[in-house]
């Protein structure tokens, strides 16, 4: 089961596609509040529970991410988010 940790500036996406994400063998993680807000913290905690961060900030260097394209002129659309998500998913190999 691959585990996904989300990002804090994407928790609204992840709240919507959790109970897709669950129904296709991903488990979804919300990291706390403090953990969340700090790059450093999220990327050690993605190491603890062996997860893939979520994220749309492209800073993050953790290895194992999945960085989301953030449309500039409009707000994102969750179906075109979740489609982008479950196509980058499929490159990875459970680790």
């Amino acid at each position: 089961m691959m585990i996904l940790v989300f990002d804090h500036s994407i928790i609204g996406f992840a709240r919507w596609c959790r109970k897709r994400l669950e129904l296709l063998g991903y488990k979804v993680v919300i990291p706390p509040t403090g953990v969340m807000k700090h790059d450093m913290l999220l990327e050690e905690y993605a190491e603890r529970v062996n997860g893939i961060i979520v994220t749309t900030d492209k800073s993050i260097k953790y290895k194992h991410k999945v960085l989301l394209d953030m449309p500039t002129d409009k707000k994102p659309k969750y179906e075109k988010w979740y489609t982008e998500l479950i196509k980058k998913l499929s490159n990875y190999k459970t680790f």
